[in-house]
Parts: C-alpha cells; structure tokens; sequence
C-alpha cells in the first residue's frame, strides 16, 4: 500500500469542503440501514443479571468499558427492551457526553438514551464511518445541532442528516480505515506499556518509600516522623479574578497536580501584587505545596516540590505551602515521600467534606511518614524514581507524537487529499 502524493488534483466542491470528483458525500442516512437509541425509561436492575445496563458515558475509545458499578439487567428484562444490534453496528454517544463511538462486539449490553446505533448498511464499511464520526466536521456537525440546554442532547434526526464523504469503492473506504487503525494499534500498545510501567512504580515506591525493600550498601533504621517535624504550613493567597493575567509568577492548583517537582517553565500563572503580598507569600526553593481543597477527597493533599527559586513567585488560595523547618529530607527525595500510598491514605482519611473536601495545615502535620537516616539513601531512592519517571516521560511523548500523526492522517484520507492503493 502507496500514499499518491498528488493532493486536491481532479476536485470538486461540495458542502463540506473540497472531494475528489469520484467521491460522494451522503448523509449517515443513505449509510445505514437503522439509526435507533436506547431505551428511555429505566429498567428493573437486578444485580445477578446476564446483561450490563450501558449509557454514553460506557463508551470510549471504540470499546464498551464497564466495571463493578455498572447496572445490570436479567434476560427477561433485556428480551422486553433490546435493540437490534449486530456486527454491522457502531455505538454513539448522544447525551451529556456526546460524540463518543465504539464498535459493537456482541457484548451483553441493554442501551439506555444516551446511546445511538448505527447500523451500517452493505454499501459502506462501518470502520470507515466509526473514523469519520471523528472527524471535526462531523464532530462539530453534531454540536451544531445539538438541543437541550442543561444536559445537551444530539436528536436522531440530527444523526442521520450528517454528510459523509464517501470513497467510490467499499476496498478504498477499507484501506483508509486499515491505515487508521494500524495507528490506532501503536498508541493502545503504547498505552498498555504506559499502564504496566505506572503499575511497575508504584509497587517500587510502595517498596522503597517504606523501607520494605532497602537498596545495596545502605542500613540503619528509619524513623517515622509527623509532617510538621519537617514542615510549617501557611494557607495561599486570594485576589479577585481582575488580578491575574500578568504580574508576578503565581503557582496555582494544576501546577501542583500535574507535576511531583516544580520548575519556573511549568509555572504559567501571572498575578498583580504589591510588595507587601509577595513577601508574605513568596515561595522559595525546597518548600512542597499541597492542594488544599478540590470536589473529591482523593484530590487534596497532592504534593509537589519547588526545585529552583522563583524571582518574586507566590502561591494561590486552593494550596498550601509546606516550608522546611530543617534538611532532614533531600530536595529530589520530597518529590516522592509525600505521594506515597501510606501518606495518601493518612491525607485522604483526616479530611473533611461539606460542599467539598479540604485539608489544612494542622490535619497535614499530624500524617506520619518514615524518612531514610541518611541523605544519601534519600537521594538514591528518588533517582530510581526520577529514572522511572523519565521514561514514563518518553513514552508519552512518543503516545503524543502518534496522536498528532493519526489526527493529520485523518485530516488527509477522510478528505481525499491523500488516496491510497
């Protein structure tokens, strides 16, 4: 299989853009033989069910994905409200979540609303319309035509009045998608290994943060220690949304949650403050900050550490600076020892929740966590971290760059700019 390097040579106009003049756009209606959606009423759950009760919000990723808490319907109750799905099928998401495909691989699903189907008649190949109901035309398409004002909601009518741009031959429409799909091959395989080596860290911090597992050359007991012999905390600061945009570098909620160290270039935040504010929060290099508050317990607490200074940096009102008290702990070492799994249980069960949940200073200073007796053992422990994370890094650099590879292929062979034979 070639790539013909002519490109937009023997076109023609049409309402979405410029074909290839043996092209045709049809609407999904000429496409498919049945667009239907789930049911709209909801159905006896039964929790020894054969048969998962799936929405929208199931589908990701051309698969179905459900777990533990996903309703589930007896035979009886699927037989009353199944619709006719086969392996001709692809599977929308049309409510709240909207856009979402997945092929139907006779999983033993009940649609409720938020799911379409599409049954692709002979005339197409469903693999070619599950990469086209991708694409940002019909992405956008569909926004378009969206109703609802809450929760939004994409009609049926909607769905089969999209135009497609259509191949002339069922083997060129098979050959864009296989190309596709080979990418899409690298970046779930790339996934996968992402997957494992996050699992193969965490068991090692589990290991060597604990002291379970002690590196060669080094001995000596650990010590458990309480945060606030290591740290003294202070709340951040608020200003009115007029403030920020330019001004001083502002380390911010985001900042702390993508990144375990902190470097000037991952801080983007800018606020306009006096002299006065800056010195009574200003960040300095070493200190860690935590969240202070989000929608959900497991995301308060989390942890990240300044690696360089900051000429007149601060810190926002949704974290807390922890600033050292000593040098029991070696800089690279904090990236790590507070985003252990036993000082996250600690962070997680001290919090309070109302509207949401917030830790705070005193509640972070009572958690205990165990600290190497050397500095030199802290700092062998956190570059096998930091090796770790440096190829976790890699990989989803490389993830992105097969990303942005498939989002231009489609770009080209769903328009015709590119033909393959």
């Amino acid at each position: 299989m070639e790539l013909i390097a002519e490109k937009m040579k023997g076109v023609k106009q049409t309402e979405i853009g410029l074909i290839p003049k043996d092209w045709e756009v049809k609407v999904i209606d000429q496409l498919t033989y049945r667009v239907g959606d789930g049911i709209h009423a909801t159905p006896n759950y039964d929790e020894s069910g054969s048969y998962y009760f799936i929405n929208g919000n199931n589908l990701s990723k051309g698969k179905i994905f459900v777990n533990e808490n996903t309703k589930k319907v007896s035979e009886d109750e699927f037989e009353i409200h199944k619709r006719d799905l086969s392996d001709s099928t692809i599977l929308l998401s049309i409510n709240g979540t909207i856009g979402n495909v997945a092929f139907y691989r006779n999983e033993p699903v009940l649609l409720g609303k938020s799911a379409a189907y599409l049954n692709v008649s002979p005339n197409a190949k469903k693999e070619y319309l599950f990469y086209q109901l991708q694409t940002e035309y019909v992405q956008e398409y569909f926004y378009n035509n969206l109703t609802g004002t809450t929760i939004k909601n994409l009609g049926l009518g909607a769905i089969r009045s999209t135009p497609i741009p259509l191949p002339p031959t069922l083997a060129e429409q098979q050959a864009i998608a296989s190309a596709l799909s080979d990418v899409d091959e690298l970046i779930r395989s790339l996934d996968g290994l992402i997957q494992k080596k996050q699992a193969i860290k965490k068991g090692t911090m589990q290991q060597l943060l604990t002291g379970k597992k002690r590196l060669p050359g080094f001995n000596g007991e650990w010590e458990v220690v309480s945060i606030g012999e290591l740290l003294e905390f202070k709340n951040g600061l608020n200003k009115a949304k007029e403030y920020f945009g330019q001004g001083t570098p502002i380390i911010n909620y985001m900042d702390i949650f993508r990144h375990s160290g902190l470097m000037e270039s991952n801080i983007k935040g800018k606020v306009t403050l006096n002299k006065s504010e800056i010195r009574r929060f200003d960040v300095q290099k070493g200190d860690v900050f935590f969240t202070r508050t989000s929608e959900t317990v497991n995301e308060i607490g989390i942890s990240s550490v300044l690696e360089e200074n900051i000429g007149d940096g601060v810190f926002s009102g949704f974290i807390l600076r922890g600033r050292p008290i000593n040098n029991r702990l070696s800089l690279k070492f904090k990236r790590y020892c507070f985003r252990s799994e036993p000082v996250r249980k600690q962070i997680v069960a001290m919090a309070t929740y109302t509207t949401r949940a917030l830790t705070n200073g005193r509640q972070l200073s009572k958690v205990k966590l165990p600290v190497p007796p050397s500095d030199t053992e802290q700092k062998a422990i956190a570059q096998i971290l930091s090796d770790m994370d440096r190829e976790l890094q890699t990989l989803r650099q490389k993830r992105e760059k097969y990303v942005q590879i498939k989002q231009g292929m489609m770009q080209e062979l769903l328009t015709g700019r590119v033909r393959l034979v």
